[in-house]
């Protein structure tokens, strides 16, 4: 292999089939590659979902987009939506984006519009492969290997599911503004991180007696935006977005050579005083 590894060479075609009925619609639309370099076609179901229009509410159900925010890879209030990272952002946005399983309900009132939405499990990103110039773990850390552990998603149960809002107003003339607000997890993990001993490290070649693990888990968090777009200043057009979050878990960043690193890593209580295996809970 080289370091070129990750380059392919793929041609891509969409099907969509629409099915349409007195009140409603039913949409399905898959997605055909073929990687030339080694020859494989891949089929991937990217939208299927029925719409029930009634008299000011409309309804959706099935595997959809959900795109709030403004920004293109932004992602402050575009947050519902997993990612397919595996060629981190070299795709185009719309192939970057992947479907989610989830109803949606959409009322209009005036010059407002009201979204609620409900996902029963929560989706997660397709991260970059080891070997990848993308993948985001190191392949050691102070000389000790990395492994990853077993992902912690949150169980597919009533109680773990996730909901979200928006309503949009269009009261003032050419612009839209929106406010925001959802309880799900994270689409990307963040990662715990925890040394391990391995007894049979000890009668193999390898020099480590120590493994170092990193677990990806999707922790909940609570979200509060707003976006805008207008288009006053014809034939500019402004857009932009804020979001503010509730208690979100991320990694704590500490220098490689610190000694808080290796003593924290060893011991619980100083782990857990920095944070949750080296995650810190931080609102902003």
């Amino acid at each position: 292999g080289g370091d070129a590894d990750y380059l392919a060479l793929r041609s891509r075609a969409r099907v969509g089939l629409t099915a349409s009925y007195d009140r409603g619609e039913l949409y399905v639309e898959s997605e055909w590659t073929y990687d030339v370099l080694t020859a494989a076609v891949r089929v991937d179901l990217r939208r299927a979902y029925l719409d029930v229009f009634f008299a000011a509410v409309d309804l959706r159900l099935g595997r959809q987009e959900l795109i709030w925010g403004q920004a293109d890879g932004a992602f402050a209030t575009d947050v519902l939506m997993p990612l397919d990272l595996s060629e981190f952002l070299a795709q185009d946005i719309e192939d970057v984006r992947l479907g989610v399983v989830a109803a949606r309900a959409t009322a209009y009132v005036g010059d407002a519009t009201l979204d609620a939405v409900w996902i029963p499990r929560t989706p997660a990103s397709v991260l970059p492969a080891p070997g990848s110039p993308w993948y985001p773990l190191p392949e050691s850390v102070l000389g000790i290997p990395v492994a990853i552990g077993e992902a912690d998603r949150p169980a597919p149960t009533l109680s773990n599911s996730e909901v979200a809002a928006r309503l949009t107003w269009q009261g003032l003339p050419r612009t839209d503004v929106a406010l925001i607000g959802l309880y799900a997890a994270n689409r990307l993990p963040t990662f715990r991180k925890q040394l391990t001993f391995d007894l049979a490290l000890l009668f193999s070649s390898t020099p480590f007696d120590l493994a170092f693990t990193a677990t990806p888990a999707y922790e909940r968090r609570a979200l509060a935006g707003l976006t805008f777009e207008t288009t006053l200043a014809d034939p500019v057009v402004l857009r932009g977005e804020v979001a503010f979050e509730f208690g979100a878990l991320v990694d704590e960043a500490l220098p490689a050579d610190s000694a808080a690193l290796v003593q924290g890593l060893q011991d619980g209580t100083l782990q857990a005083s920095i944070g949750q295996g080296f995650l810190t809970e931080r609102s902003g």
